[in-house]
């Protein structure tokens, strides 16, 4: 730009030059044209100054601008480093206990590195903050997106990027998903809204009580569709959901906390736990009923006898009755005793099935013929089976042999109101997670372990493996949660399980399964269900300046 106004100046001059030269004598002519031109010169000269001086002032404010916009961007980028990744560097990061913790956590937790932290030459201060996702409540989330806001400043310059971040939690869109090729033998039963089956390799065999359809990416018979789209399949880290344990079984025979503290095995009913080395299984091993919770292995497990028919005495089922009645909740009651949750609630529903006392948090004694009872709860009067609880009604029938046992004694079924005599043992509420494989070859009756401090995602796990999941043996009830295995899912068992199975096939180490299938007696209902952070990373959806 300066040049071109000199350049025009020089014209100007060579002009007013040549015209005075025409009408006056040389030596007048010079005088004046070098008067003129030292005029313009110096108008010329401030004028080119002045540009200069804004040109250098728009380049340092545009420079400064960009270093405190680059600084911003650091701060997100950070951000999003912890949201994804541990101090290690595994995955999950912050981000793994939802959402709704990190607007509680995330920036008190780490406000040296995100609270006016030094970089590059300036500073960043990063804050983050519930997107509007119209429950009025800006401290817990509800639909996996926040905003994360960060704000460089550079020599006085401040810039701020709003960036919109949604949790990669995992959608699972049909009730089996498997990585490798699958088969169906018999006529088994997957149902529901998403009661679905895909491959992303070929399916061997049909069901017609497929409720949404068989998917294969490669070949199928006839009743399936074939040359579906591959989906995108989560590999599930079982050391993702090690701080969620309960207890730790180690590789080398010892029980601890997540922290690595031994835990006293008789205080905590885990003597049925024991860690065996036979024939091709090596690992830990459950017979019978032996401690709430989730638990994490460091190898494979394997559930076989009788597992969770957890006969508790007299002292037991009334200390658990009277916990209740006394603070309303399970949840409550925990906060003030050495039990768990669902030990106090399996308890206090064993003691009041056997008539002790009246009340649980559903309200009502549910004592042979109480007038508590909720039909509702208890028996479906169109089939006339009994469904577990206490009915005072004649709808259930002895020996009913579609009826779900409830209690003990012959049959352990309900008729006219009466119910046969012996306790009736809590379930077992336990979730298994294993670097290596999980076997049931035994006659459960179990729940999935739902700690309510935990995301409900995470609450949602029945089984993760690193391995194999054998699903064999038979269970006393339906079972709620989800299969995850990172090679092959076999399920055998005569079982009724709520939620999904996933069989990633990335790995093919273990021998345990050598092929993902389902048999007729197995049924998988899967409606939707939160699922758990599976390696699927944070992301940015938007961001503004």
């Amino acid at each position: 730009m300066n040049r071109k106004l000199f350049s025009k100046i020089f014209v100007l001059w060579r002009k007013i030059h040549s015209y005075h030269l025409s009408i006056f004598d040389k030596k007048g002519a010079a005088l004046v044209t070098s008067i003129l031109f030292a005029t313009v010169i110096a108008v010329g000269a401030l004028v080119a100054t002045q540009f200069t001086v804004q040109d250098i002032k728009l380049g340092e404010r545009y420079t400064q601008t960009r270093e405190a916009f680059y600084i911003a961007e650091a701060g997100i980028q950070k951000a999003m480093n912890y949201l994804n990744y541990d101090e290690n560097g595994d995955s999950p990061g912050d981000a793994g206990e939802g959402f709704t913790a990190v607007l509680t956590n995330f920036e008190s937790d780490h406000s040296a590195v995100f609270n006016d932290f030094e970089f590059g030459g300036g500073n960043y201060t990063v804050t983050v903050k519930d997107n509007d996702d119209n429950d009025d409540d800006k401290t817990t989330d509800v639909d996996n997106t926040i905003i994360l806001n960060s704000t460089g400043i550079k020599d006085g310059r401040s810039i701020t990027i709003e960036a919109v971040i949604q949790n990669g939690i995992y959608r699972n869109k049909h009730a089996i998903t498997a990585g490798g090729d699958f088969t169906i033998e018999g006529d088994p039963t997957v149902q529901g809204s998403l009661g679905s089956i895909h491959s992303n390799a070929d399916v061997v065999g049909v069901s017609t009580n497929v409720e949404q359809g068989i998917f294969a990416a490669g070949e199928c018979d006839q009743g399936c569709q074939s040359g579906a789209i591959s989906e995108e399949i989560p590999l599930a880290n079982p050391g993702d959901f090690s701080d969620f344990a309960s207890y730790i079984l180690t590789d080398d025979g010892n029980i601890t906390d997540p922290e690595g503290s031994s835990i006293n095995i008789q205080e905590n009913e885990l003597e049925n736990w024991s860690h065996v080395s036979t024939g091709s299984f090596t690992g830990w091993e459950l017979e019978g009923c032996s401690g709430h919770g989730m638990f994490y292995s460091e190898t494979s497990v394997r559930l076989t006898g009788d597992v969770g028919k957890c006969v508790t005495s007299e002292d037991d089922l009334q200390e658990s009755v009277d916990l209740l009645e006394q603070y309303g909740t399970a949840v409550e009651a925990a906060k003030h005793c050495d039990l768990s949750p669902s030990t106090i609630r399996g308890r206090a529903t064993a003691g009041q099935l056997r008539g002790l006392r009246p009340g649980d948090e559903r309200g009502g004694q549910m004592g042979p013929g109480g007038p508590g009872c909720d039909p509702g709860l208890a028996c479906d009067p169109a089939s006339g089976t009994c469904c577990g609880q206490c009915d005072p009604g004649p709808a259930c029938v002895a020996d009913d042999p579609n009826a779900i046992p409830c209690c003990g004694g012959p049959g352990g079924q309900m008729a006219g109101g009466q119910m046969d005599s012996g306790p009736c043992p809590p379930p077992l509420d336990l979730t298994l997670v294993a670097e290596g494989d999980i076997i049931i070859s035994a006659n459960a009756d179990i729940l999935n372990f739902k700690n309510p401090d935990h995301p409900e995602e995470v609450q949602n796990l029945l089984f993760v493996a690193g391995g194999d999941v054998d699903f064999g043996g038979s269970l006393t009830d339906a079972i709620d949660g989800i299969v995850i295995a990172g090679e092959q899912v076999s399920m055998t068992a005569n079982a009724n399980l709520s939620g999904y199975v996933i069989a990633s096939d990335v790995f093919e180490e273990s021998s345990t399964v050598t092929e993902s299938k389902i048999l007729e007696n197995f049924t998988v209902t899967y409606n939707d269900l939160k699922n758990p952070f599976l390696n699927d990373q944070t992301k940015i959806l938007s961001w503004k300046q």
